[in-house]
């Protein structure tokens, strides 16, 4: 079983400007957490209002995986870095 976990973020002035420095912290969790089985990051080209700006798709081996993702102190310090700049996101997680 894969579990994938998929973020939308929608930046703001202020994040759209640190464009490929949130780019970056993205793709370094994948060096970070070594328990991250796959990591994208996809910045969008797509110029409608209701695009969002980044997406990102992580996978994991299981559930369990994935909580522990979500209190890693790496992963914190992104969400953290990401809510400093306005940004908003919305996510999904499934099992395949």
């Amino acid at each position: 079983m894969v579990v994938k976990h998929i973020v939308f973020f929608k930046l703001s002035k202020k994040g759209q400007e640190n464009i490929q420095t949130i780019r970056q912290k993205l793709e370094n969790l994948q060096i970070d957490i070594p328990y991250i089985d796959f990591l994208e990051v996809g910045l969008n080209f797509c110029p409608q209002v209701r695009a969002y700006d980044i997406s990102l798709t992580v996978c994991f081996n299981s559930r369990e995986e994935l909580t522990r993702y979500s209190i890693d102190d790496y992963h914190i310090k992104v969400v953290q870095y990401l809510k400093s700049l306005g940004t908003t996101t919305v996510v999904v997680d499934y099992e395949i």
